[in-house]
């Protein structure tokens, strides 16, 4: 069937701040089809590949714009700022979402220049320039990895807590980008 002409009307955008200077934050947003690779590590522990760091799916401050969908930008993402000296923001912009595709959204603590210490991380996610979510989270030490809230192609926003719990990862370093 084809999709829902009003999800290609809907603009996702992405932001990441934090209340800390000197610390170095980093946005996520990964592809469905990143969760799903075999090649990924399983570092959070839950029995699936992990989306974030994947060479392709995962949009973030290596890979600034990647190729996701068909040809042309329009479903492709784009990261417009990578700040690594503090406070953000950091965005990622996704024109066109695929109706079919849920997208995850993560902040990796990657680090700290001053002393490493607690930084409280604040997503917030827009979709067709409303403000659907916002999420607060203390980050208490470098690699913790906070998986925040999934987004469908039809911009629905949804906070990850399994357990009821936020999902963060310490330590999350899973070495060069896959594949």
């Amino acid at each position: 069937p084809d999709p829902d002409p009003i999800v290609d009307e809907l603009p996702v955008h992405v932001q990441l701040t934090w209340d800390t200077e000197q610390t170095d934050l980093d946005i996520h947003v990964a592809h469905s089809a990143a969760g799903v690779d075999s090649r990924q590590p399983d570092l959070d522990g839950d029995g699936l590949p992990d989306p974030w760091l994947h060479g392709i799916y995962d949009c973030n401050w290596r890979n600034k714009n990647p190729d996701w969908g068909a040809a042309g930008l329009l479903n492709d993402p784009a990261e417009d700022i990578d700040d690594t000296a503090g406070f953000g923001p950091e965005n990622i912009n996704l024109e066109t979402p695929e109706a079919d595709v849920e997208y995850r959204v993560g902040v990796r603590y990657y680090e700290d220049a001053a002393t490493e210490g607690p930084t409280t991380a604040t997503v917030r996610i827009y979709v067709g320039g409303e403000l659907l979510a916002e999420f607060s989270q203390v980050l208490s030490n470098k690699k913790d990895m906070w998986e925040v809230a999934t987004i469908s192609g039809a911009g629905v926003v949804t906070e990850v807590l399994p357990g009821g719990e936020p999902k963060i990862t310490p330590g999350y370093s899973p070495g060069e980008a896959f594949p």
